[in-house]
Formats: structure tokens, sequence, C-alpha cells
């Protein structure tokens, strides 16, 4: 834990763990699992990690882009709009 929070506490090293996840995503995913949880990481399998982070992609879109507006609808709750003022 005290690892996970020495990368967490700086963005430089958050970013380059990020960096060295991708990169060794692949090779070392080939690899057999070892050691004493070599039966538990054997039924697991990893997410697949993103060839570019969001932040690496919102500093590289257009400047001027921009998200779609979002709607100007009235909230309805889960429960219908009976609920709202009930």
């Amino acid at each position: 834990m005290k690892l996970a929070s020495g990368v967490f506490a700086s963005r430089r090293r958050y970013e380059a763990a990020q960096r060295l996840a991708r990169a060794g995503r692949g090779p070392l995913s080939k690899l057999p699992p070892a050691g004493p949880l070599a039966a538990w990481g054997a039924m697991r399998e990893l997410p697949e990690i993103p060839g570019q982070s969001f932040r690496d992609w919102f500093r590289t879109r257009p400047a001027g882009a921009r998200t779609p507006a979002r709607s100007s609808s009235p909230v309805v709750p889960p429960d219908g709009p009976e609920a709202a003022g009930a």
C-alpha cells in the first residue's frame, strides 16, 4: 500500500506507471503465472489496458473541442414524476 500511495501522490509517477503498464501488458500477459499465487492467477484475466490514457487523449484533442451540450429537459426521478413532489 505504501508503494501505491507513493505512485498516486505524484502526477509524474502516476503517468510513468501508466506508461509502464501499457508497455509491459503485452509481453507480461504471455508469461505463465508463477509462485504461490500461480493457481489463482491462471484463472484470472486482466482487463485490456487502453493504448492511450484519458489524460493523453485530453491533451492531444483540439483546443476548441467541446463535449456535447447537456439536455435541458427536466430530470425525472426514477419513481416517476409523482415522486418528485410527494
